[in-house]
């Protein structure tokens, strides 16, 4: 009888976790383990401040940092996996993105075009894949895998329009003939 409670306990708890995680396609697993390997590389810089990721084509990156009454942007590329150029820049206080690292202005979960906040919508998407999350008191929010060019976006057009022609800017200053 013991061993049988055990059993049971054991199936209804992989049932109740397998409930609350989120299975990720490989293409997806694969951006996420990139973009951590970003942030490890920039260690101190990110280290217990809240910061915004955004990638295109999990090679190009753009990382925004909030830390004391300021933001720094780290501009990244990564090319056959090594770092390459790496820009930095301080941004002042700025009301986009103060707004930007606000947690309740973003969807739950991992948004990608298969996900319920795009069901039942027409989806007009262009563009090479971009990568997005806040990382906030070392929660994830609004993290989402999309398309250069989308609509409707789970994020906040301005700040997405912000974060993909800052990073195309600076794309278009490492490889001109890779845009």
């Amino acid at each position: 009888m013991k061993y049988k409670l055990i059993t049971v306990l054991i199936v209804l708890s992989f049932t109740f976790k397998a409930g609350y995680c989120q299975i990720l396609r490989h293409a997806d697993s694969v951006t996420r383990k990139k973009a951590d390997s970003i942030v490890l590389r920039l260690g101190s810089s990110v280290k217990d401040n809240a910061y915004l990721l955004f990638s295109i084509t999990d090679r190009w990156y753009l990382v925004i940092v909030e830390k004391q009454q300021r933001y720094y942007e780290y501009y990244l590329n990564i090319k056959d996996k090594n770092l390459e150029p790496q820009d930095e820049k301080i941004v002042n206080r700025s009301q986009l993105l103060s707004k930007a690292f606000n947690i309740v202005r973003y969807q739950k979960g991992y948004i990608t075009f298969n996900s319920d906040f795009f069901k039942g919508k027409q989806i007009v998407s262009e563009g090479n894949i971009t990568y997005f999350y806040l990382m906030k008191m070392g929660v994830k929010y609004g993290e989402a895998r999309l398309s250069v060019k989308i609509s409707p976006n789970p994020i906040d057009e301005k700040l997405y329009d912000y974060l993909s022609s800052e990073l195309l800017i600076f794309m278009s200053k490492h490889a001109p003939d890779k845009i």
